[in-house]
């Protein structure tokens, strides 16, 4: 488990760009660290690269040089100043040059963005192959065979053996897609993600994400919105004063009935065998029942649905008819494609799995802290890590029995966040996601 450090270290700006080398042809590699202005990096569970932002001001002709004009190598080393800190190293591709301002005679202002070098080598390939095994499986060959890289998972949960055959995709893109027909038996989706700090690939299922308990699980070291009593916090308690938070799109009921996660009827057809697998899911005995049983939703605490809202409208609801083909039974023996399974009920961990991907991202909640403590460098702090987190309500009554918010406050999977350096501070923007409403103390 990932655990916040104590620090005693007590200025935010603590973090310096040791190198940003440009390597090109002609030059070899060019350090342009002392020109850069800021430098965003950006992670994401959805996404198996990292990308950034690089602003620098170009008062030694860098860019008329060097002839930038994207495809060129790039590596950014970051170090945090904390005792035992140890030093960051990723290697990039300049995507782009996405903006240029000449802001005086002989000084010019460019923002270049930056894809992980796993994502632009991807780019150049095309794979049309078979590969057979677990989900599981077939990413790591995948990774090993064209980048060289290894994929850390806790345990193998993907629930069967298939075959399949890579319809000409590229790497990152045929990963994602098997990625996305995965479920675990008891029909949670898996993740595959890179971070800041490891240079692998990740594959963890929802489930196990979920179960790890939060960085700050101590009294004390919970994030904090105590705008008004920050004057009077020690150095490392207001390094964890939520400096922003906001919500937006949260709860679009609508959608989710349009796009059946509250329930449709759903059919699978087997076209050899002219097989119609048809079942009915609903959310409450699929989704609900699940998370409440598994321990991730306190029974009644899931915010997104309760059968009572709907008690006027058919039951179960089936606001949507689906079809999709689920099987041709390509491959001889009892071997399965990607979207073949054995039987209804494991059709049916098809569509718990895309409902609760989905109501996990309803309601997310992005807020801005101090950066210092994530960026130590042996582990990851950030996405696919749970963080707890402490709003006061919004109220004026001066009940001190019960202060905090029970829709804000609660432990937070991170699931996307940027890394915001400059030369004189560093910050992260969390998105955190939920499902629980709780009581937090």
């Amino acid at each position: 488990m990932s655990v916040i450090k104590p620090s005693a270290a007590e200025h935010i700006d603590s973090v310096s760009i040791n190198s940003v080398l440009i390597h090109t042809q002609h030059t070899g590699p060019v350090d342009i660290a002392g020109v850069v202005t800021d430098l965003d990096v950006f992670e994401h569970l959805d996404k198996p690269y990292v990308t950034a932002l690089l602003g620098f001001v170009d008062i030694e002709d860098i860019v008329g040089v060097l002839n930038i004009s994207g495809g060129e190598k790039i590596t950014i080393v970051l170090k945090s100043n904390m005792e035992d800190a140890i030093a960051i190293e990723k290697v990039f591709y300049i995507d782009k040059i996405s903006a240029s301002n000449k802001v005086a005679d002989n000084e010019e202002f460019f923002a270049m963005h930056l894809i992980e070098d796993v994502g632009f080598k991807s780019n150049l390939i095309n794979i049309n192959k078979c590969y057979s095994g677990k989900s599981s499986t077939i990413i790591e060959k995948i990774a090993d065979e064209y980048f060289n890289a290894k994929v850390n998972k806790p345990i193998d949960k993907d629930l069967q053996d298939i075959k399949v055959i890579i319809p000409n995709l590229t790497p990152i893109d045929a990963m994602c897609w098997i990625k996305n027909k995965t479920t675990t038996v008891e029909g949670y989706p898996f993740y595959l993600y890179s971070t800041l700090i490891d240079q692998n690939f990740n594959f963890v299922d929802l489930q196990s994400l979920l179960k790890t308990p939060p960085m700050n699980p101590r009294s004390g070291q919970e994030y904090t919105h105590y705008e008004s009593q920050i004057s009077t916090m020690s150095p490392e308690s207001r390094r964890r004063v939520i400096m922003a938070m906001q919500s937006r799109d949260s709860y679009d009921m609508y959608d989710l009935i349009n796009k059946g996660i509250l329930g449709a009827e759903h059919r699978y057809i087997d076209t050899i065998k002219k097989i119609d697998n048809k079942f009915v899911y609903d959310i409450e005995p699929e989704v609900v029942a699940t998370l409440e049983e598994d321990g991730i939703v306190e029974k009644g605490r899931l915010p997104i649905y309760d059968k009572y809202r709907y008690d006027w409208a058919k039951n179960p609801i089936s606001s949507r008819k689906i079809t999709r083909v689920g099987g041709a039974n390509v491959f001889e023996g009892d071997v399965k494609s990607i979207s073949e399974q054995d039987k209804i009920a494991y059709y049916t961990l098809n569509e718990r799995s895309r409902a609760i991907s989905r109501l996990l991202t309803t309601d997310p909640v992005t807020f801005v802290v101090h950066g210092l403590d994530f960026l130590y460098g042996d582990y990851n702090t950030t996405i696919g890590n749970k963080l707890r987190v402490k709003v006061l309500r919004n109220t004026k009554t001066g009940n001190r029995t019960d202060l905090f918010d029970k829709k804000k406050s609660g432990d937070y999977l991170i699931f996307a966040c940027k890394h915001s350096f400059t030369p004189r501070e560093y910050t992260i923007t969390f998105s955190g996601v939920k499902l629980s409403n709780g009581d937090i103390k």
